[in-house]
């Protein structure tokens, strides 16, 4: 019976002893292969949270920056917005490079851990080896083919980084140009944009000059005109003068003498005349230089000077101007006057020549007193002319003169017509007094006749003693008369060129306001095509957003599974307690053993339930075994399903770069249009350059042809006494300064 125990005994002692070794062959074979699982599935997921992580960073900084881009105005400080994005952009670039270093560095770190636990699996395995029968066999074959899925599964997860890597190297690049490319053209509109202003600028600051040197000959012609002026009304008088002097033919007994006086006198004021015309052309160094500058008549303002009218206020220029117009207007008026008034009383005193010859002789006393009262405000005329002249001269250096030409157009205006009206009294009083003269120099001569007897021998003496007398007043008065014609014919010439620089005026701003309207048109077309590209350029950054509202999507989707990882560890760490429980449960199963192993001859018929618990707990490791399985499946279709996701992103890249490539072309179209434009306009800018110098030659001979036929006119109208007798040649020279008179003008 002993025997027959003792051989019952020791198989069933190598039978437990082998059960022992297989139970804990597979249960350390089942958590190291656990525990290695678990570990690479936590440095995954630490890995994934922090690429997660800096994309999230990432993806926060390229919002500020397409914000930044969508919300820039292409003309409100372009340069700082440049500066500002390139900023942004290249601290993307460097977070980018950054981040694939970093991820590169953990993925080989991650390399070097699994060939460490692969590694010390293998050893551990061939230590085993020896222990492990049944089950463990099995798993010891499954290994490598785990690993070699480890292994692609990491090889996967690399090629997917670099490719993203890359695609972002390309993005930031295609970026980078379009950036460069949007800069170019902002700095090649803003220097189209410069170059038009400044043409602009030119040609009205042009302009502007053209206007002044014009302003400053009508001022030096207006001189002239007002000699001619006060010229014409000196022979007038003598006209007047010699008819009363012929009235009187048949009282005076030396007519001859009288009429050699006369004549004499008339051709010194001639001479006179043409000296002063002479004399206005010169300059005033020249006149002071030949001593023809008469210091006495002609007294420079001793308060008009260009400092003083330099430092003069706009407003203080026009009161000035118009002082002196006032002043000028009303010495003329008070001249005019005077001279009808002498004009009367020689009337008079001719109709009372006969009859009351004391009168006679207080009035020519109170004529020859009125007489230097007379010079001395033709003077006084003559004084203002000065100025007037004075002040064109210093003209040139005030910049203010534009401001004003509306106010000296409505008063040429006003000059013009109150010149109209005087020349009409004028002529209306000139025949009128022609007629009163005629008739009483013939009253006058009746009455002669009749008393020629009576009073010759009276008359005789009397009117020795008057010829003499009015012989004298007659030189003073024509000098007076003189100059009095020189002021008026410069007044006129002032107020024709004053006409003519309104007219040139007017002509120059509608000039500019025809050019302004050109720009204007162009500046509306860039317009137009700068909102069509801004257009585009906000599609752009919609299709922007959409991306970027996709990847926040993947990102969610990144998020979820993540949770669900989170959720897959939790289960893989109850299942790690079930199996701790199950060990401690193997344990008391072991101490159990023992304890039966001690009463193994008296409990023999408890072997078959602990076989039967055995087998129990093989099908529990079984299942368990059957469940890990599941959960490497499932964890398998998580990262298929990660790739997935991560090819669709690719894709979208791709399709991206496409958009951008086209985007590319497009500003190249725009950067070839742009030189277009601005060579046709440096084509335009050389003609508009040939026709103004055209232009200057053909002023510069209309001005020669002018400048000559001034010269015979003025030659010609030297010998104008001589050529009064014969009315066809006055006829012509009247019509050569019309025309002349008409071409100035027109050229001005």
């Amino acid at each position: 019976m002993d025997s027959f125990l003792a051989d019952i005994d020791e198989p069933l002692i190598i039978s437990r002893m082998v059960s022992d070794s297989v139970i804990k062959g597979m249960v350390n074979a089942i958590e190291e292969q656990a525990a290695e699982r678990i570990a690479q599935k936590e440095l995954e997921v630490v890995e994934l949270k922090k690429i997660l992580d800096r994309f999230r960073v990432g993806s926060d900084e390229t919002k500020t920056l397409l914000s930044l881009v969508h919300h820039c105005e292409p003309h409100e400080a372009a340069m700082h917005q440049f500066s500002d994005s390139d900023v942004e952009h290249d601290r993307c670039i460097m977070y980018v490079d950054s981040l694939q270093i970093a991820v590169h560095e953990h993925l080989s770190l991650l390399e070097k851990e699994i060939k460490k636990i692969r590694g010390s699996s293998s050893i551990r395995r061939i230590s085993s080896g020896s222990d492990l029968v049944g089950l463990s066999g099995i798993l010891q074959e499954n290994m490598p083919e785990k690993w070699i899925f480890v292994d692609k599964a990491f090889e996967d997860l690399k090629d997917t980084l670099d490719t993203f890597c890359r695609r972002m190297e390309g993005m930031d690049q295609l970026s980078k140009a379009s950036l460069s490319e949007w800069q170019q053209e902002q700095e090649f509109r803003s220097e189209i944009e410069r170059m038009v202003i400044s043409n602009g600028i030119w040609g009205l600051q042009q302009e502007f000059e053209q206007k002044l040197w014009d302003l400053y000959d009508s001022k030096s012609r207006n001189c002239f005109n007002q000699y001619n002026e006060i010229s014409s009304l000196r022979q007038e008088l003598d006209s007047i003068f010699k008819s009363l002097s012929v009235s009187e033919a048949g009282y005076l007994i030396s007519y001859g003498s009288l009429e050699n006086t006369e004549e004499w006198c008339h051709n010194k004021r001639a001479d006179h005349f043409h000296v002063k015309l002479s004399t206005d052309h010169l300059p005033p160094s020249t006149m002071e230089e030949n001593g023809k500058w008469e210091e006495s008549k002609i007294n420079k303002p001793e308060n008009l000077d260009s400092a003083s009218l330099k430092h003069m206020s706009k407003e203080e220029l026009v009161t000035y101007i118009t002082k002196m117009k006032r002043n000028h207007e009303s010495q003329v008026q008070e001249k005019t006057e005077e001279n009808f008034r002498l004009r009367r009383e020689l009337l008079n005193l001719k109709e009372r020549g006969s009859s009351f010859p004391l009168k006679k002789d207080k009035e020519f006393e109170l004529l020859k007193k009125k007489i230097p009262d007379v010079i001395s405000k033709l003077n006084e005329i003559l004084v203002g002319n000065e100025k007037v002249h004075q002040f064109s001269e210093n003209i040139e250096s005030i910049s203010s003169l534009k401001d004003r030409l509306d106010f000296l157009h409505s008063e040429n205006h006003q000059l013009k017509d109150t010149l109209s009206d005087k020349k009409k009294e004028f002529k209306k009083i000139y025949e009128v007094i022609f007629k009163e003269a005629s008739d009483s120099a013939q009253a006058s001569s009746g009455l002669g006749i009749e008393e020629a007897d009576l009073e010759s021998v009276m008359m005789q003496g009397q009117l020795d003693i008057n010829h003499v007398i009015f012989k004298e007043t007659l030189v003073n008065a024509n000098e007076a008369l003189k100059l009095e014609a020189a002021e008026k014919e410069k007044l006129n010439y002032e107020m024709l060129m004053l006409k003519s620089l309104v007219e040139e005026n007017e002509r120059l701003i509608q000039g500019a306001a025809d050019y302004l309207v050109e720009e204007k048109r162009k500046t509306e077309l860039a317009s137009r095509e700068l909102n069509s590209l801004r257009a585009e350029i906000v599609q752009q950054h919609n299709v922007i957003a959409e991306n970027c509202k996709e990847l926040d999507v993947t990102k969610g989707n990144l998020v979820a599974t993540l949770k669900e990882i989170e959720l897959y560890k939790g289960k893989m760490h109850e299942l790690h307690q079930n199996l701790e429980q199950r060990m401690n449960k193997l344990r008391e199963t072991d101490e159990e053993r023992s304890v039966l192993h001690a009463l193994t001859e008296k409990q023999q018929e408890e072997l078959n339930l602990i076989e039967a618990k055995e087998r129990e707990s093989r099908k529990q490791m079984e299942s368990t075994i059957n469940l890990i399985h599941k959960l490497l499946t499932m964890i398998t279709g998580f990262e298929a399903r990660v790739n997935k996701d991560i090819s669709r992103n690719c894709l979208r890249l791709e399709n991206m770069r496409s958009e951008f490539r086209w985007i590319n072309n497009k500003a190249n179209m725009l950067k070839t249009m742009g030189l277009v434009y601005k060579q046709r306009l440096e084509t335009r800018s050389s003609d508009l350059a040939k026709a103004e110098v055209e232009v200057d030659l053909l002023g510069d001979e209309v001005d020669t042809l002018l400048s000559l036929l001034e010269k015979i006119y003025i030659a010609l109208d030297h010998y104008s006494p001589i050529l009064q007798h014969y009315p066809g040649i006055i006829e012509i020279l009247e019509l050569v300064r019309r025309e002349l008179t008409g071409d100035s003008r027109r050229h001005v």
